[in-house]
């Protein structure tokens, strides 16, 4: 073998050696996303808790608007009771009032 053979044999050396390495840093690679997999999944767990706590929490707050909401329908609807029969008072007072004008100024 000449020079060509070994030029050729140390070619084939680094790129035997260049796969190992890959291959080498592949396993380790493997081993680190292996390794990180579950605190992927406990972070995404933790992600998922606090998202369903923050739609309870949102579901909790619609539902104390709805009864406020509810609470103060109930009071327009005494409010608007209350002006009606206090309008009927003051029209009944107001005939009254004036039966009596008329009375006085008939001759």
């Amino acid at each position: 073998m000449g020079k060509n053979g070994n030029k050729w044999i140390s070619n084939n050396l680094k790129i035997v050696l260049l796969i190992a390495s890959l291959i080498a840093i592949g396993a380790v690679m493997r081993e680190a996303i292996r390794k990180d997999i579950p605190a992927l999944y406990a972070a995404d767990k933790e992600q998922c808790e606090a998202i369903n706590a923050n739609e309870n929490a949102i579901i909790e707050i619609e539902g104390k608007i709805e009864n406020a909401i509810t609470k103060m329908d109930g009071k327009m609807e005494t409010i608007q009771v209350r002006q009606s029969a206090y309008h009927k008072d003051s029209s009944k007072q107001l005939e009254e009032i004036l039966i009596a004008i008329k009375a006085n100024k008939s001759p």
